[in-house]
């Protein structure tokens, strides 16, 4: 049982690559996903956390990845994704307590205040549990803080196979190989912090490994929504970009994370730049 870890939320885009990278490694790895999930993960169990859990035995870790993403097609409306990722959140706690199984969660950077221009560390203010996804998640960080074993790692946006076609890099990338032209909104200063799924992938599995506990910042390359506009025009070597008169909703919006502390601890930090990840994405097909 003690090389036995549990990834839930597996067909989604980083559970896909943290199974691969810890299969790898050599840990018997055993993948949940959704029943509604299109992922072709080796091995996986279907199952729908908010109604209980799955059979699957004893496992001595979780990587506990599954959420009710707003971004998600089905969970677009945020009651429902605030209550649902609460529900996924009661019952892999539940039997990790069961089994006495250390727990690795996903959390997001969303939760700094986007609107501070400083480089957030971990321990900067948390100000936004405006939406029930996010209050749902500053609750279940809170809950595994306390435990001396779990680690929390708070997300910036993966990026990576497997992409939702609404989210940003996709839209980007799909209107420049067809030719078209990206609308970039408001005066574009707009940012958004970006980290490939190999990347964190690698950090799972550092952490998986050091044992080590409490809270970390996993994030990458922070760019302006203009300069992601031309980035991807020049790497996908087609389309253009524009500015529009549209108001961008989150005008002025920061995304900077430090990592520090994930390379002092666990001698992790981001290792694909930018421009490589987008070359990776260029040609992939995105879910819609």
């Amino acid at each position: 049982m003690m090389d036995c870890v549990v990834v839930t939320g597996a067909g989604g885009i980083v559970g896909r690559s943290a199974v691969a990278r810890l299969s790898k490694s050599g840990w018997r790895v055993i993948p949940i996903v959704s029943p509604t999930s299109f992922a072709d993960v080796s091995g996986a169990v279907a199952a729908d956390l908010t109604r209980g859990w799955p059979d699957v035995g004893p496992f001595s870790h979780v990587v506990h990845l599954a959420a009710a993403l707003t971004h998600d097609p089905r969970y677009r409306d945020g009651d429902i994704s605030g209550r649902l990722t609460r529900q996924i959140d009661d019952t892999v706690l539940a039997i990790a307590e069961r089994f006495g199984a250390r727990v690795i969660y996903a959390s997001t950077c969303s939760l700094y205040d986007p609107a501070d221009p400083r480089e957030k560390a971990e321990n900067s203010p948390v100000l936004r549990t405006d939406t029930p996804y996010r209050l749902a998640k500053r609750e279940t960080e809170n809950r595994l803080l306390s435990d001396v074993r779990a680690m929390v790692f708070r997300l910036s946006a993966p990026y990576g196979p497997g992409m939702f076609a609404s989210t940003v890099l996709p839209r980007f990338i799909e209107t420049a190989r067809s030719g078209g032209t990206i609308e970039v909104w408001g005066s574009g200063s707009r940012e958004q912090n970006f980290v490939h799924t190999d990347d964190v992938a690698d950090f799972i599995l550092r952490a998986m490994r050091a044992e080590n506990a409490g809270l970390y910042n996993v994030a990458g390359t922070s760019i302006s929504m203009r300069e992601l506009a031309d980035r991807v025009v020049r790497i996908v070597q087609a389309g253009r970009y524009a500015m529009s008169a549209a108001r961008d909703p989150m005008e002025g919006q920061t995304a900077r994370y430090s990592v520090a502390a994930a390379t002092r601890d666990l001698g992790w930090r981001p290792t694909i730049p930018l421009d490589e990840g987008i070359r990776k994405c260029r040609d992939l097909e995105f879910r819609h």
